[in-house]
């Protein structure tokens, strides 16, 4: 099937297949898998003809302007035409006869594949790269080898002097080479302490994984000892090995176990800790870190070390040992020099290596007596100035680094900092860089404590809190003058020069991105089903969707060669299905398989699949299939081995959204593209129904009659009274607010007995409540958090207390007590407790999902201080009269807690407690005390604005306020934007810290969101949807930068 699938799309112009292979060293197969206009989505593999491979690089030269977008599965540098890929850290090890593969965007195709490709500086042909690799990985083989899923790597931290808790690392790899060198790699990234913030903390703050990513651990081990070991012998050894751990490497010592368990297995483990100490390693400025973030009064600085690692024996031709980066050589000659006027260390050295990749400087103030990281420069640097804010003592030292492998330091430079006399005041940005942006950020976008500083509020509310709060811990060490220098700074620089933001322009046209969207797994199921009526969930078989944010996105999703077989197996099943049952779910000819039933297959249902009518080249070359050619005469296989062809091909995996050129639309710009009718009809069907077009649309398609607004808002309105796009709002509402994973927060059945048979129930009743008033023409916004009806069946009316309803159908009944999507059973199951509610868990949501508002994640020690907090009012805790209200201030009253509970959070969950963990309303709690619902929504339309706050009663009560706010009236049409154009009005929803939108695209999508917003309020949600196919952004398009 794969050669014939690449043979037709071939012939269709598609996925075409360069000649590049030979059958020396390698092996390389580059195809274009996907193309459109000037670009193309192109795939390589290569199969290694020769030794096994510890790590690899391919190069080739393209022979047009073609410039490589986006690649995965490998590390990029080209240099005009010069491309080289390296391996990801993952896929560096490739055995002989082994493959590997990568994949990439290009723009600029020129169609003309490269055809000379060098693996490792030689060329697959036998010749010699002339760009070679200067420092070519080792390709050493492994005699042992080891089974990580049967090894166990943990260490021991200790906080407050004696509580231990044990933390472990989950990807490592070791082997034991044919010289008896034994290597141990650990990904410092993968450190697990159980709570994710902390092991964001771990990582940036402790391991400094961005620059010093892996550690190392080698040691030569006594091989004759080890083969003479008999099956169940033990002995323990005394280990010498180099520790290249945070840029030092130290030699130390490992007591170890050794067992040969049987032949081919061997298991060594610590038989006593090997204890590691933060000063010998440069880690004691990240401990000091960790535990001033956390509040702690000590983080113990010597760290016990177990392991038990085991071992199986290895082929050293096909497994390849570990390998670690050449050791860089040691710069030389450092020296600082102050200058007391400028307050400037200026640092220079002599770069003695030439292999670095980085250079790694460190210093040490006398007042700490610990060295700590001052910056990274770019390989072949010699010089660094340091400005010193503070009289003291400071060593510096400076290390080379080789992909995170450090060389021995320089020798130290000392510098004496004095006061000047006369000294320039600081200004507001070295204020700012000195005292603010380690915890916000370089850019104030939030840094590691969450919260940004970027957006515009009170500065006078600002300039007090920095007066009297800031930097936490150290409020006395910024006055007046300083906090003014720094508000002045940012506001300045962040907050648009102190001017107001521009009122946004929507007097031009708005243009979307061209585009090729793969086809989520449901849309796959749905199409398929509706194209050949299958009647099982074939589409399990393919690679997950993206979820991105809320919902599943997959605009940037592509097919690698890796999953592409998923694709090609898939259709074949679809395919097989079909041809069991004589295909008719699709075909008329019931048995008759002859050359009516082959034209019928391409004329009648290849359009379908792909959308739109085939070219004559397209046609032709399925018909030469589809008519028995290639099956010796088989009218009914060759259906069968077509219709394959046609449900792997990416015109029917990918939605295109490509248009084309209108010379005849004067409103479009000359570098505009217009989606033709069929594209219309494509995305018309897929955002109202989630399945391919119907019989209608493509008649109208194929008039070319969906090209006006008048044309596209017709065919809307006909799609939105069918059932799919009743089910379309039901899981757009489901995604958006969580509910269909209601099972992932679990209720205590020795409390809430029989509610796992109600979560189905309460997951319906949300979607028929979101989807009624969406789609239903007389009702309005109000409706999504204040109607006075919800829709129930008898399980679900019982649960509630709602007389006369029974039976499984759900039908709309009035209330007095629920209605909406807030006050909703569903909602406040999911963001509940087992046994209680959860203030928390709703307020944030209410904040993200409703609110559109950036909510900062909780601080890494916010574990901490709630565990203090509850070993401070343990009593009260206790205490059956206190209130699941009272018990959360008590939780959260600590500082640290205090930034956002204090406002942003707890006042408005509290207005949520008048429902229960199960989503029903209550008056008291479990413990008979009274519920207390008042709430204040502090920051309704900014959470800077700390200081403006709304006040109200009970949830029904917020959802009366939300319909009025501003930013919950836009919020809904941002988050409908995103889930059906697949992007979101600030920026990329794949990509959060980096290719933004240029501000045409991202004006022209909040321009679009703006319009939605009018809609809705001023007519109905379902006038919205309606207006939501004829909007620019869908009809006109341009090649946007990805």
């Amino acid at each position: 099937m794969k050669k014939i699938f690449k043979i037709s799309a071939l012939s269709l112009g598609f996925s075409i297949a360069g000649a590049a292979s030979a059958a020396d060293l390698c092996n390389v197969t580059y195809e274009a898998v996907n193309s459109w206009g000037s670009g193309a989505q192109q795939a390589v593999t290569v199969v290694n003809n020769g030794p096994a491979l510890n790590a690899w690089q391919l190069s080739w030269t393209f022979n047009g302007s073609e410039n490589i977008d986006n690649l995965w599965d490998g590390v990029l540098s080209q240099t005009g035409a010069n491309v080289t890929v390296n391996n990801a850290g993952y896929n560096g090890s490739v055995g002989t006869g082994g493959q590997f593969s990568f994949g990439f965007t290009v723009s600029g195709w020129s169609e003309n594949f490269p055809t000379e490709f060098y693996l490792n500086g030689e060329a697959c042909s036998g010749a010699v790269d002339p760009n070679p690799n200067p420092n070519p990985e080792p390709t050493d083989g492994a005699v042992w080898e080891l089974n990580s899923a049967d090894s166990v790597f943990s260490f021991v931290t200790v906080k407050k002097e004696h509580v231990a808790e044990v933390q472990t690392f989950t990807a490592y790899n070791a082997t034991v080479d044919s010289d008896g060198v034994a290597t141990l790699a650990i990904d410092l990234n993968s450190a697990e302490t159980n709570i994710d913030i902390r092991n964001e903390r771990f990582r940036n703050v402790l391991f400094e994984t961005a620059f010093l990513p892996t550690l190392y651990y080698s040691v030569q081990l006594d091989m004759a000892s080890l083969s003479a070991l008999a099956v169940g012998d033990a002995q323990t050894q005394t280990l010498g090995g180099t520790l290249t751990l945070h840029g030092v490497q130290a030699v130390v010592e490992a007591e170890v176990l050794v067992v040969k368990t049987s032949a081919t297995d061997l298991t060594v483990s610590t038989s006593k800790p090997i204890l590691i100490k933060a000063a010998d390693f440069d880690l004691v400025s990240g401990v000091e870190s960790l535990r001033a973030l956390a509040s702690l009064s000590s983080i113990g600085q010597t760290v016990p070390v177990y392991f038990r690692l085991d071992f199986d024996a290895a082929d050293p031709q096909v497994t390849n040992a570990v390998a670690v980066p050449a050791t860089p050589a040691a710069p030389t000659s450092l020296t600082a020099d102050f200058t007391e006027s400028s307050g400037i260390a200026a640092l220079n050295w002599n770069d003695a290596s030439n292999n670095e990749t980085e250079f790694l400087v460190r210093r040490r103030e006398a007042s700490t007596g610990y060295w700590s990281r001052l910056t990274e420069v770019n390989a072949n640097s010699t010089l660094l100035d340091d400005l010193l804010l503070e009289e003291d003592t400071y060593d510096y030292k400076v290390i080379a680094l080789n992909n995170g492998v450090p060389s021995a330091p320089s020798p130290v430079a000392t510098v004496v900092a004095t006061t000047n006399p006369n000294p320039e005041p600081l200004t507001g940005e070295e204020h700012y860089q000195a005292k603010c942006a380690s915890c916000h950020g370089d850019d104030a976008s939030g840094g590691v404590v969450g919260v940004a500083l970027n957006t515009e509020r009170d500065l006078t509310v600002m300039l007090n809190t920095i007066v009297t709060r800031m930097p936490p811990g150290e409020a006395d060490n910024c006055d007046q003058e300083c906090a003014e220098a720094i508000g002045g700074y940012i506001q300045t620089t962040f907050w648009n020069g102190g001017e107001p933001e521009p009122e946004l322009a929507c007097d031009t046209v708005t243009y979307g991105a061209r585009q090729l969207k793969l086809l989520t797994k449901a849309e796959y199921q749905r199409s398929v089903e509706d194209l050949v009526g299958i009647d099982y969930n074939v589409a399990s078989g393919l690679a997950e969707d993206n979820i991105i944010g809320y919902f599943v996105n997959n605009t940037t999703k592509v097919v690698v060669p890796t999953v592409y077989d998923q694709y090609l197996t898939v259709a074949e099943e679809i395919a097989q299905w079909s041809a069991d049952r004589n295909f008719a779910g699709a075909l008329t000819c019931g048995t008759n398989f002859n050359q009516t039933c082959a034209n019928q297959f391409v004329n009648n249902f290849a359009p379908k699949v792909f959308r739109r009518a085939l070219s004559s080249d397209e046609a032709a070359a399925y018909l030469a299939i589809a008519n028995g050619s290639a099956t010796n005469g088989d009218v009914k296989a060759g259906i069968q081995l077509a219709m394959e062809g046609l449900f792997s091909s990416p015109q029917f995996v990918y939605r295109h959204e490509l248009g084309e050129a209108n010379p005849n639309n004067n409103a479009i710009d000359s570098d505009a593209f217009e989606l033709t009718s069929y594209e219309m009809a494509t995305w018309l069907s897929y955002t109202y129904a989630g399945t391919t077009p119907d019989a209608i649309a493509m008649q109208k398609a194929a008039n070319n009659q969906l090209r006006t607004d008048a044309e596209i808002r017709a065919e809307a309105q006909r799609l939105l009274e069918g059932a799919g796009a009743k089910q379309k709002m039901g899981d757009f509402v489901a995604s958006w607010l969580g509910t269909d994973h209601i099972a992932n927060a679990p209720k205590d059945a020795s409390v809430w007995p029989g509610f796992d048979a109600l979560i189905p129930h309460l997951q319906t009743e949300i979607r028929e409540m979101f989807s009624y008033v969406m789609l239903e023409p007389t009702e309005s916004f109000a409706s999504v958090y204040n109607a006075n009806y919800t829709f129930v069946n008898g399980p679900l009316a019982q649960h509630y207390g709602i007389n006369g309803v029974s039976g499984n159908e759900f039908q709309k009944v009035t209330t007095t007590d629920r209605g909406g999507i807030l006050a909703n059973g569903a909602f406040m199951a999911r963001w509940g407790e087992s046994v209680e509610s959860s203030p928390i868990r709703r307020s944030v949501r209410v904040r993200r999902r409703m609110l559109c508002q950036d909510q900062p994640d909780p601080p890494g020690n916010v574990n901490i201080g709630r565990e203090n907090a509850a070993d401070e009012f343990h009593e009260a805790l206790a205490d059956p009269t206190t209130t699941n209200r009272e018990r959360y201030e008590l939780l959260t009253s600590g500082e640290t807690c205090a930034t956002c509970h204090q406002e942003w959070i707890n006042p408005l969950g509290f207005g949520m407690e008048d429902f229960t963990a199960v989503g029903t309303r209550r008056v008291t709690d479990l413990n008979g005390n009274t519920i207390d619902a008042s709430g204040q929504l502090y920051a309704p339309e900014n959470l800077n604005d700390k200081d403006v706050f709304i006040n109200f009663n009970g949830t029904q009560g917020l959802g009366a306020l939300l319909t009025t706010l501003p930013s919950a009236q836009s919020c809904l049409p941002q988050n409908l934007f995103r889930y059906s154009v697949g992007v979101g009005v600030e920026g990329l929803d794949d990509n959060p810290e980096g290719n933004e939108l240029v501000p045409a695209e991202r004006d022209g999508y909040a321009c679009e969101v703006k319009n939605l917003t009018s809609t809705m309020l001023e007519q109905s949600p379902r006038a919205m949807l309606e207006g939501m196919g004829s909007m620019q952004a869908v009809r006109y398009r341009k090649a946007w930068a990805r």
